[in-house]
């Protein structure tokens, strides 16, 4: 599944390179801004009850919370169509923006729902084709639309397009999906989000956060009216970050049914402890490499205008590298009950990275300058994550014997 979602990035990787040649930062600013919002939106419009359903041991119960996961994302969808009718009706929005309701659907089942669920299910090697259709359709739709219309607009439409593929390719897992949400009494409902309302007041709060943080130089930049900067952010953070958030997106399902067999276990700890090792020094391989690529392809391949693209990825390498390394512990929170932690690291990371931005920009006012400010805080405040997080992890499994952690069955 991994090799597959690699070729699958790896077309997405080319297309995104060719459109950059024919749209502008400008551009490419408006299609960054759309797709922060709707990561921002789609971690809470399921209310993470997918992940709940990841952890269950009893089909029934695990059919239950993805049921609600489907009606959460619909009811999501009315009420956010809703509101962008209303704000349009006072502000001269973008034409895009009333793209955003089907874009945030779209992408929570492609990226949230579907993959804890096909997973349950032992249908890994759909959910690597998955990737491929969605890939190669949002790639196809790049390409066309770089060509004849090199536009916001278009160019979200290949997004939007490719995820509306990839929901339909996997229709039966959909549907069954969809009808689990009418087969669930209003008792159940009652049940099921009483038993969620941890994961839901601090696990949804705390993955908006960890959506919120990476995309900081975009909100940044956009108030400092630097449209360019967005988009010159956007294309770094896809040739460096989206490598990283397709194989973990593969891996965290997987593992989170591991870690549910041996959480109770003394020996959960040395695993988290392990793994986050191996992590810190595949992100000491990776992010340079990734970082060099990068500059190599500002240099030599993109037009004059995107060559600080380079720049932008060395300085965000050493961002990159740490955030491969939390990875094992970001994925173990739910497992251990350590929502409440996550939230609070994340709010940290977000005013952290929020401040030393923005300060370095406004002394400087240079865009570089504030996005090395942003990489260096954010390399602290996640080694500090990390090792409080393993320390937290060590207290859970040492008391796993007295004080059962959070159990996923009704």
């Amino acid at each position: 599944m991994i090799l597959q979602r690699g070729s699958a990035q790896a077309v997405m990787f080319l297309s995104t390179l060719f459109a950059a040649r024919f749209a502008t930062p400008e551009t490419f600013g408006q299609v960054g801004l759309f797709a922060s919002i709707c990561s921002f939106f789609s971690m809470a419009s399921s209310l993470r009850l997918e992940v709940r359903g990841l952890v269950c041991k009893r089909d029934a119960s695990r059919q239950k919370f993805f049921g609600l996961a489907y009606a959460s994302n619909l009811l999501f969808f009315g009420v956010f169509l809703l509101a962008v009718g209303v704000l349009a009706a006072f502000w001269p929005a973008p034409i895009w923006f009333w793209l955003l309701p089907l874009g945030v659907l779209l992408s929570s089942l492609v990226q949230y729902v579907l993959p804890a669920q096909l997973s349950t299910e032992r249908h890994l090697s759909g959910l690597g084709w998955m990737s491929q259709v969605v890939a190669i359709v949002t790639s196809i739709g790049q390409v066309v639309a770089a060509t004849f219309s090199p536009t916001a607009v278009a160019l979200i439409g290949s997004r939007l397009l490719g995820w509306l593929v990839g929901c339909l390719f996997m229709g039966a897992a959909v549907a069954k999906g969809v009808s689990a949400v009418g087969a669930i009494k209003r008792k159940s409902i009652r049940r099921v989000l009483h038993s969620s309302s941890h994961e839901i007041g601090y696990g949804v709060l705390a993955s908006i956060v960890s959506v919120v943080t990476l995309q900081v130089p975009v909100y940044v930049f956009s108030l400092y009216a630097l449209g360019s900067e967005v988009g010159l952010y956007w294309l770094s953070f896809n040739l460096l970050f989206v490598p990283y958030l397709i194989i973990s997106g593969s891996i965290r399902p997987v593992f989170l049914r591991s870690a549910s067999a041996w959480r109770g276990s003394s020996v959960a700890h040395e695993k988290i402890r392990k793994l986050t090792l191996y992590s810190l020094l595949g992100g000491c391989v990776v992010a340079p490499v990734l970082a060099a690529a990068c500059w190599l392809m500002a240099a030599f391949v993109l037009p004059p205008q995107w060559r600080d693209v380079g720049i932008f990825g060395v300085a965000l390498a050493p961002l990159l590298c740490v955030l491969i390394a939390q990875t094992p512990i970001s994925f173990a929170i739910s497992v251990f009950g350590l929502q409440r932690f996550n939230l609070i690291g994340g709010v940290v990371q977000f005013i952290g990275r929020l401040i030393a931005m923005a300060a370095a920009l406004h002394l400087t006012h240079r865009p570089i300058a504030g996005l090395v400010a942003f990489s260096l805080v954010s390399v602290l405040i996640y080694a500090a994550y990390i090792v409080h997080g393993l320390r937290l992890i060590q207290r859970k499994v040492a008391r796993s014997s007295e004080t059962p952690v959070w159990s996923p069955t009704l």
